[in-house]
């Protein structure tokens, strides 16, 4: 099994305070009437122990796929055929995240990785163009360590280049996919992804989690669009929380 070794920066990797701040403000999704009031009991509870009894499910009903997956990866790329790698989940707490490779580990001549696209063949391209190399991740989510729907798991030093809004990021659990994937996800830049995993955590209920659900299958048939209109919002709804943010800091 391929694994990360890389040093990871240390920066507060614990939990997350969120009261009497703009962070616990967000953090807390919106009510909405009545509708709200059940999203705010029933969301949480998908996400938790029928989430990840769902999960236990989903291993069984995706065992071929993994099965076949996991013969393509051993014939274009051989062993291993997984890819481990420490990031980042709920609270700041960190785990390994488990993917199928789909990239050889070539280097340039001074031994700096080759770009993404130099390291697929054709066949692994679309392992990761279906999300296929994905699948193992629901181990995470039946071990209660990821969701089927959040901010996709980062690694600990982009966390750190976050700041407030990184920490702000650690208050759900990750997901499987989230609102920045059906918007863009590749195409988008981190703090443009950031802006929209931000902008999911305020207004999370169970009306953006079925738009998740449906813009995932609208994703994985037509491949990836930027939603300019929900970028928009979501960009300036993080400018207007880092207001707050630097007016508490200046307190």
């Amino acid at each position: 099994m391929t694994t990360d070794r890389q040093h990871r920066p240390q920066c507060g990797f614990d939990s997350v305070e969120t009261s009497g701040s703009a962070i616990g403000y967000i953090v807390e999704p919106r009510s909405g009437g009545a509708a709200g009031a059940w999203a705010a009991t029933v969301v949480p509870t998908l996400s938790g122990v029928a989430g990840r009894a769902a999960a236990i499910i989903g291993l069984i009903l995706a065992s071929l796929p993994m099965m076949l997956t996991a013969l393509i990866v051993w014939r274009e790329l051989g062993l291993p055929i997984m890819f481990e790698q420490v990031r980042v989940g709920r609270d700041k707490q960190t785990f390994r995240l488990l993917k199928f490779r789909t990239m050889h580990d070539r280097r340039d001549a001074d031994g700096a990785v080759l770009p993404d696209a130099e390291r697929e063949t054709s066949i692994t391209r679309w392992l990761r163009r279906l999300r296929l190399d994905e699948l193992p991740q629901l181990l995470a989510i039946a071990g209660g360590r990821m969701s089927f729907i959040g901010p996709r798991p980062l690694l600990p030093e982009t966390i750190c280049s976050f700041g407030d809004l990184g920490t702000l990021r650690c208050s759900i659990r990750p997901g499987l996919t989230g609102w920045s994937q059906i918007n863009g996800n590749t195409k988008l830049s981190d703090q443009e992804k950031l802006a929209l995993d931000v902008w999911y955590i305020k207004n999370r209920d169970w009306f953006v989690d079925l738009k998740i659900i449906f813009g995932t299958i609208r994703m994985l048939l037509i491949g990836e669009t930027v939603d300019r209109h929900n970028l928009k919002e979501a960009l300036d709804f993080v400018k207007e929380l880092m207001k707050h943010l630097d007016g508490d800091g200046d307190q």
